[in-house]
């Protein structure tokens, strides 16, 4: 993948324009609300996130960037001996009768690595925007939203407070992390809720090809304690390619402290020479909530992509691996929060940096300290 890195200028020069935009508008919205006393009052909230980081490789890097050249196998925690921004975001959101929106911007380590794949004119600007759409209600239970927002892909979340464990699956560092389009939420709050999308692509926001994708999220309560996931996508991939990728999670809660997710998911696409390809993965990751403030998270892994679909390794086996991990998750206070974190990795081929040449073997530490506004 290629890299693209954040100019702290732009970031804060995006901020400065966020605050004197919304600002303003907050305190026109406030006044005009409170003026009409009207149901279609327009409510705005502030928020943010600064997500710090410190990481210690066991292979005892020279350098400090984890990743070797050509291609990321992690996207957070991907600085060795330094002290770093993971992630900051500064959000502001409105919710009417019967709208809503979301505007934030971001800047951090995993923003350069994990937007990577926007390139050209959106490498400068456009991944400084986490998330910038809006929202019509059409009924009680049916949305259509409009915009740049997070991936319907995946279990884990872009932003690390949401995750059971501080750094994201294989499977999260090699899918969209956002999408932008159109999406259409039906949820009744009953057994079932449905996402249809119509997006520009798999991860990236100007459409080069002019073609669409279509993306589908099921959730599937089966039972109180039991719900099903299902999502695909189908459409071009980067390099214009057709691509097509399912996933299926279950999620169990075997009792008030005690949750377990497990996840699998498969690839097809198609080459230059007319063949498909696949690749594909598994996960399995427990928490268990110690007291309401400490819990404790494992996870086991394996991807294995031996035609180098995701990421060009130019190794025998291609882009395969497996990893696990064990962590902590201490609510300091409500808005402060401290994670650790031991993960080490096992590949066939030499696919990640060390001292003297690539090794087969990578483990690191981690402690991040968070604060949400």
């Amino acid at each position: 993948m290629i890299r693209t890195y954040l100019r702290p200028q732009q970031s804060l020069y995006f901020l400065y324009l966020l605050g004197s935009l919304f600002g303003s508008l907050a305190i026109n919205s406030t006044t005009n609300a409170y003026s009409k006393e009207s149901a279609d009052e327009l409510k705005i909230h502030w928020g943010g996130f600064i997500d710090t980081f410190y990481t210690y490789d066991l292979n005892h890097l020279k350098t400090s960037a984890r990743n070797p050249t050509g291609y990321t196998f992690t996207s957070q925690a991907a600085r060795h001996n330094e002290f770093n921004l993971n992630l900051g975001y500064l959000e502001v959101t409105a919710e009417g009768a019967r709208m809503r929106g979301r505007f934030a911007l971001q800047s951090g380590s995993s923003v350069a690595l994990g937007y990577s794949s926007l390139t050209g004119p959106e490498s400068t600007a456009l991944n400084s925007i986490q998330e910038a759409f809006v929202g019509y209600q059409l009924s009680p239970t049916l949305w259509v939203d409009a915009g740049i927002f997070f991936s319907h892909i995946g279990f884990e979340s872009w932003i690390s407070k949401n995750n059971w464990t501080y750094t994201r699956s294989l499977v999260s560092d090699q899918t969209p992390y956002f999408q932008t389009g159109v999406k259409l939420s039906y949820d009744a709050q009953s057994s079932i809720a449905v996402q249809l999308l119509v997006l520009n692509g798999w991860s990236n926001v100007l459409n080069y090809s002019q073609s669409r994708a279509l993306g589908l999220h099921v959730d599937y309560r089966l039972t109180p304690t039991i719900t099903l996931t299902y999502n695909n996508y189908y459409g071009l991939a980067l390099h214009h390619n057709h691509r097509f990728y399912q996933e299926v999670t279950a999620l169990f809660k075997f009792s008030e402290n005690w949750n377990m997710i497990a996840s699998t998911e498969f690839g097809l696409q198609k080459t230059g020479d007319n063949r498909w390809v696949k690749w594909g993965s598994a996960e399995l990751i427990t928490q268990y909530q110690l007291t309401p403030t400490f819990s404790l998270a494992y996870r086991i892994e394996t991807f294995r992509d031996p035609h180098e679909i995701t990421q060009s390794t130019q190794t025998p086996n291609g882009y395969s691996l497996s990893s696990s991990s064990i962590g902590f998750n201490s609510q300091l206070t409500p808005q402060l929060l401290w994670r650790g974190e031991l993960r080490g990795y096992l590949a066939a081929d030499p696919l990640f940096k060390a001292r003297a040449q690539n090794s087969t073997r990578d483990a690191a530490i981690t402690t991040s300290i968070s604060l949400s506004i």
